[in-house]
């Protein structure tokens, strides 16, 4: 499949549905705003009806013979395809066998493949057409390469010259393709769409000749808007409404925070992972899922009403910190939404010679690099929003030296190290127009130490001299320093744009660059240029992602990147042994009620009154003091009997000792108790909070011994059920320890078992012999009317 033209992207390995996406958005939008010139464009958007089941199969063989294929092969595949029979039931009654005549099977592996063959005709004929002159594709601008279809799969896009002719060669080229296939184009539920130039009496009259309506615009092309207009809000909607319905199937009581916290990460948060992996959401809307999101977490209630919000303890920036700095590693969806759109930059600047690569840089910067590009006039959503994402592409990306006459020193990121990895300034001027090949040795892949020091400061140029030379690496690239393999991932793209904030370029330092080497940079930033590793075997300059470790961007760098920068704030950091909780040997909703212990979002009384809610201030249960966290946990006297009955009174004495508040406490314990004593403490808490809630709604009491008890053996039942699962996952049972050794030679061994019948106060004695290799040799079976015991049996 890797010798099929770029046009066609299913289901070919290295090849993106969203680079087809892509490139229809843009040559769409190129077609609405083209206003000028006397011919006009279009595009013609078919459907395909039945596409799989209504493929020819002598169609089929002969398109694997002019392809090439072996006769053996295509009598293999011919035979998959033609020894299918169906069955069907009419009346409760089954009818058949039924042996079909054409068609590709749903859901079989080799279906997609060969209905790309089937394809490949339709290309063919399109680009026999396009070689006679009959028919002319598009081209977005000046220096573009022509598209004249893309095909994914039954999804397909035509353009040609909203000319007469050139509608009807079309149209033969579909008559065709359908005679020779038995594939049928549904006119009915295919649209056009014709450039702004044309007058409107002329669409029509193309549009009657396609048989096809006319549109305003192309709707969805394999599940994205491929035409984006102002309202950009109400065009992604959709969205929304699918959250909306999602939350609103739930029902807010029968989940725990666990279980909600379980489906918002993996269901909610991934219902517009795919728009986001092309498009930047508008902020609004981006506010509005986070809201409901929100809303959704802190609701209480049965029914997921507005009557029943609850509180809202925590906004959704601080929950969606990671858990490590106090959150509950919830997205952040405007970083994460820049980290997927970062992906299709990452891929732009890896395959320059895609046909999507060569699209865009023709249209929006032909003579420049992706990272300095402007946003041009005009331009389409799809590359306003990698043109916002490239941003953590900056903050991640290095260059890989290979040739070194592709990085320029001060301009590019080159330098080792994920705090600055660009030349410091101001630096003399003549500086600014070298490039790093300038900095090496004549004659063989080195660092010119000379040069470099006289050139930099002493701490600049130990940095330049630190930067590997990998002398197998030929030519420049860019690699993502956040991953090991140096590829770009959403996952570190993420962890860096919350790092940085997304939208510091306090590392890009901007000037004029324009004199000689000698002796313009300070001592300090020539050694910190020499710190950088020169490879002799990268030839060219290219830019590298510094997150990743094959310096390749990856969506997971980025984002992580994208989180290190936003948490990097106090605002959002707070410090604290939080992995110590979430570590914790324990049900995972005790650890999510001790989160929200050391957050402060437990609805105690005092936490009550100072968000204005009018209650009492005393214990519900003791009556004595104010309820709050310490006192529900530790000072009330039934909390300190039930530590004492559960044996972890010594637990609280050191904690109380060594801190004063109710988050400290918790972390002290966390670090210093063994993981262990963490869970029982966990679940003695959960206890306690259960108890205090039975008080309050049901006026039940339990003894602190009781509590004490309870959480003990509710511990003990949680942890033998994971320690179990534990060991058949890593498969160290000890069924899987203990097996059958064989005697030694000339021996036998004899293997004996006893068992009860229940009731009948009989017992059954079984014997089985083998020899040395295993072989059975004699058995025997015996009941007894006496009862006795395991051992006697045995023996």
């Amino acid at each position: 499949m890797k010798d099929l033209r770029p046009i066609s992207l299913s289901f070919v390995e290295g090849r993106s549905i969203l680079d087809n996406a892509l490139i229809a958005t843009e040559v769409i939008h190129a077609l609405k705003r083209k206003t000028k010139g006397r011919s006009g464009e279009l595009a013609l958007k078919i459907d395909i009806s039945k596409a799989y089941d209504k493929v020819d199969w002598g169609f089929l063989h002969g398109v694997m013979t002019r392809m090439g294929f072996t006769d053996v092969w295509i009598r293999w595949v011919m035979m998959c395809v033609s020894s299918v029979n169906y069955s069907v039931l009419m009346n409760s009654d089954r009818v058949g066998p039924i042996s079909p005549g054409r068609g590709l099977r749903q859901g079989d592996p080799l279906s997609p493949y060969l209905f790309i063959l089937v394809t490949e005709c339709l290309t063919a004929l399109i680009h026999q057409a396009v070689g006679r002159g009959d028919l002319h594709g598009v081209r977005i601008c000046r220096g573009a390469p022509e598209v004249s279809h893309l095909l994914f799969a039954d999804d397909c896009f035509l353009f040609c010259k909203a000319s007469v002719a050139e509608v009807n060669e079309l149209m033969m080229i579909l008559h065709t393709y359908e005679t020779a296939s038995g594939q049928e184009v549904n006119l009915v539920k295919s649209e056009v769409f014709i450039s702004r130039n044309m007058s409107q009496a002329a669409k029509e009259d193309l549009s009657r000749i396609l048989g096809v309506k006319l549109v305003l615009g192309t709707g969805i092309y394999l599940g994205l808007p491929s035409m984006v207009g102002r309202s950009k809000k109400a065009i992604f909607s959709y969205i929304k409404d699918r959250i909306w319905r999602r939350i609103n199937s739930w029902r807010g009581r029968a989940l725990s925070k666990a279980g909600k916290e379980i489906m918002i990460k993996s269901v909610l948060q991934a219902i517009p992972s795919y728009v986001m992996s092309m498009f930047i959401l508008p902020a609004s809307l981006i506010d509005d899922i986070e809201k409901m999101i929100n809303a959704f977490w802190w609701r209480n209630g049965s029914t997921n009403n507005n009557n029943t919000k609850g509180i809202h303890w925590l906004a959704w920036e601080r929950l969606a910190c990671p858990k490590a700095y106090g959150g509950l590693g919830f997205r952040n969806f405007e970083a994460f939404n820049k980290a997927m759109v970062a992906k299709q930059v990452w891929n732009i600047l890896q395959n320059p010679n895609s046909l999507v690569a060569k699209l865009i840089k023709a249209r929006y910067f032909p003579r420049s690099s992706l990272f300095e590009a402007p946003l041009r006039y005009n331009p389409s959503f799809a590359w306003r929003s990698m043109w916002q994402a490239r941003q953590i592409l900056s903050l991640g990306c290095r260059w890989q030296i290979g040739s070194g006459d592709n990085i320029r020193v001060m301009h590019d990121t080159w330098l080792r190290g994920s705090v600055n990895r660009w030349v410091p300034s101001p630096q003399p001027t003549g500086v600014y127009q070298l490039s790093v090949r300038d900095l090496l040795h004549d004659n063989y892949k080195a660092w010119n130490i000379v040069k470099v020091q006289n050139l930099f400061s002493r701490d600049v140029a130990e940095k330049i001299l630190e930067t590997p030379l990998v002398s197998s690496v030929c030519e420049d690239k860019v690699v993502w320093d956040e991953e090991r393999n140096e590829c770009y991932s959403v996952k570190s793209g993420y962890k860096l744009a919350m790092h940085y904030l997304i939208g510091s370029d306090k590392y890009h330092v901007m000037g004029n660059w324009n004199v000689k080497v000698q002796n313009l940079f300070s001592r300090d930033v020539a050694e910190k240029i020499l710190e950088t590793p020169l490879v002799s075997s990268v030839c060219e300059d290219k830019v590298v992602w510094d997150e990743e470790r094959n310096e390749c961007y990856s969506v997971k760098s980025g984002y992580k990147l994208a989180m290190h920068y936003l948490i990097g704030s106090d605002k959002y950091h707070v410090m604290g042994n939080w992995n110590g909780i979430w570590k914790a040997q324990a049900p995972h909703k005790a650890r999510h009620l001790l989160w929200r212990l050391c957050r402060g979002c437990l609805p105690t009384r005092s936490r009550l009154l100072e968000r204005r809610v009018e209650c009492t201030l005393n214990c519900h249960v003791c009556d004595e003091e104010i309820e709050d966290e310490l006192h529900i946990f530790s000072r009330c006297a039934v909390a300190r009997d039930s530590w004492s009955a559960a044996g972890l009174s010594s637990v609280l004495h050191n904690a109380t000792y060594q801190q004063t508040n109710a988050m400290d406490r918790i972390f002290a314990i966390c670090s210093n108790e063994s993981s262990d004593t963490v869970g029982r403490v966990t679940m003695l808490l959960w206890c306690i909070w259960q108890n205090r809630n039975d008080k309050l709604w049901n006026d039940n009491v339990q003894m602190p011994r009781q509590i004490g008890r309870h959480a003990f053996d509710a511990w003990n039942d949680w942890y033998s059920v994971h320690k179990l699962q534990s060991n058949n996952v890593c498969g160290t049972t000890e069924a899987d320890v203990v097996r059958w050794e064989k005697p030694a030679l000339d021996w036998v061994k004899c293997n004996v078992d006893v068992a009860f019948v229940s009731g009948s106060e009989r017992t059954s004695m079984v014997l089985c012999f083998r020899d040395n290799s295993g072989h059975f040799m004699a058995g025997m079976t015996q009941w007894q009317q006496t009862v006795i015991s395991f051992v006697e049996g045995e023996a």
